[in-house]
């Protein structure tokens, strides 16, 4: 299965164009319904994948706000321009702000059915994996089996997103990098908090893809848990 470009996923756009070495495919949830595409609904106000984040960041007029950037990188940079500190409360205030719209930015790109097999072939054609199982069950086995940050699946930035051989490697990159995902959010919808119940309550030991041992703590689809990390 050819690679999937995900800006033009997100978007509807890309800058390279017909010279783009990855597939452009739109997102649909609910593949099989009626439906619209990511493409189509980046036509109604308020329903682009990209609005809820590039909106958080309007509300700060007097901080340049780049869109190609990681949105951790970003509001990092939005807390230097401010100079608040880490425990500031106009600095929690705007981190709790800024997960809702990542929330939300999720829910538009993934759905939020978790019983729509579209979402989840479209999470399977995202993470290379391939071919797709026909069954539910077999594709959230299969997701939720793989290692990688859940914030990456929401940036702008990434064409690829990185897939970890273990646990570990994912935590490592998860706390330097500084990619955490809100860990309860009342925008999140049900493939959402599917994948985030697998980080919390994980079940029984398993191997995921690449050979990597889960160990004890289970298996993890997007990082494992550091500490109050929505406040990060």
């Amino acid at each position: 299965m050819p690679q999937v470009c995900r800006r033009y996923v997100v978007s509807g756009t890309c800058r390279y164009g017909e010279r783009c070495k990855f597939e452009h495919t739109c997102s649909n949830a609910s593949r099989g319904r009626s439906k619209p595409t990511i493409q189509h609904r980046k036509k109604a106000p308020g329903q682009n994948a990209t609005t809820h984040i590039s909106e958080f960041f309007a509300g700060y007029p007097d901080f340049s706000y780049d869109p190609s950037k990681p949105v951790t990188t970003e509001f990092k940079k939005l807390c230097d321009h401010k100079g608040w500190k880490r425990e500031d409360l106009k600095r929690k205030e705007a981190r709790d702000k800024l997960g809702d719209a990542m929330t939300l930015r999720f829910n538009v790109i993934y759905g939020t059915d978790v019983d729509d097999i579209g979402a989840w072939h479209h999470l399977c054609r995202v993470l290379d994996i391939s071919p797709a199982p026909d069954s539910l069950e077999e594709c959230r086995n299969a997701v939720r089996n793989t290692h990688v940050n859940l914030v990456d699946l929401i940036d702008n930035n990434i064409q690829r997103v990185r897939i970890f051989p273990t646990v570990k490697d994912l935590s490592e990159y998860t706390k330097k990098s500084r990619k955490f995902f809100a860990k309860e959010n009342a925008h999140a919808g049900g493939v959402l908090k599917f994948l985030l119940r697998q980080i919390l309550h994980p079940g029984r030991e398993r191997v995921g893809r690449g050979g990597g041992d889960l160990g004890k703590n289970g298996r993890s689809l997007g990082f494992t848990q550091a500490g109050k990390c929505q406040n990060k």
